[in-house]
């Protein structure tokens, strides 16, 4: 899935998840879909199931959830940080995100890091 469709993705689970729905859970469909697009797509390692067969009033519906993640080569560490960055970028760009700080495997990269937290945003994070 490339990052166009991510972003497509976002925007239509988080108006659905407005409304009914708090800030907390709109702020939870972005993570979880970040957190996915940390990918190397088809690697044995990476396990995945239906987010609505672990949850089934989740606001994911039928899209593949990453439930597991075995052992990667740093440079495919590196891949699934940079396919998880232009996501976050294209969200932020979009303005569905503030910031991302992504991690794996002991790597990470951030998406706006100056971004400090107010005490009340702590209240959502």
């Amino acid at each position: 899935q490339n990052a166009r469709q991510l972003a497509a993705d976002a925007r239509a689970t988080a108006n659905k998840a407005k409304g009914a729905k708090t800030l907390t859970t709109q702020a939870d469909v972005a993570a979880t879909l970040i957190a996915n697009a940390v990918d190397i797509p088809g690697h044995p390692a990476i396990a995945r199931r239906t987010a609505s067969v672990i949850d089934p009033d989740s606001d994911l519906g039928d899209r593949p959830v990453v439930v597991g993640c075995g052992s990667l080569a740093p440079r495919e560490i590196t891949a699934a940080l940079a396919a998880g960055r232009t996501a976050a970028q294209r969200m932020h760009r979009d303005g569905l995100i503030i910031a991302a700080s992504l991690h794996l495997r002991g790597q990470s990269c951030q998406i706006n890091p100056s971004f400090q937290l107010s005490e009340k945003m702590v209240e959502y994070a």
